[in-house]
């Protein structure tokens, strides 16, 4: 006969809290699914150009499949995530600011300001569509440009 084994009381709780988080995440997922569809992998073809536009994750804009008259040059490329190294404020005449509470605390980055489809908005510059295309042709040789708009807090970003 084998002992009988009670679990810890912590142990139940945090199997609860790891339900709990697998819930979240899969709501999460199913939640903003809709605004990643469009994302996935959407075709684009200009002139003997063929590629794959991708926003997914958090990785900002990608190239995917890249070829040249038939012939792949490149498989993959992600535009970076945008690493912020805010200044440290310490206010003298907050008070919070003396024994670090509150929003006047100092607080600083690095954070990463990530460009993701639910934070993607219509560009104004570009006929109220959220993937611009534009087409310019410098000195004889036309170039393509693809960039996404997105505003995260005060931040307009442009990424291209």
């Amino acid at each position: 006969m084998t002992p009988m084994t009670i679990p810890k009381q912590g142990a139940g709780r945090m199997a609860s809290f790891r339900y709990f988080i697998a819930g979240v995440a899969l709501t999460s997922v199913l939640i903003v699914s809709p605004a990643l569809a469009d994302w996935e992998s959407k075709p684009f073809t200009w002139g003997p150009w063929d590629l794959h536009l991708e926003m997914k994750d958090v990785a900002g804009l990608g190239l995917r499949n890249v070829t040249y008259q038939g012939k792949q040059v490149l498989g993959k490329a992600d535009l970076p995530v945008i690493r912020v190294k805010y200044v440290r404020e310490w206010p003298a005449w907050h008070p919070f600011s003396w024994f670090g509470l509150g929003r006047s605390s100092g607080r600083c980055g690095p954070f990463e300001d990530r460009i993701s489809p639910p934070r993607l908005k219509k560009n104004p510059n570009c006929d109220g569509k959220q993937l611009c295309q534009a087409e310019h042709t410098i000195q004889g040789v036309k170039w393509l440009e693809l960039g996404v708009y997105a505003k995260i807090g005060q931040y307009h970003l442009y990424q291209a």
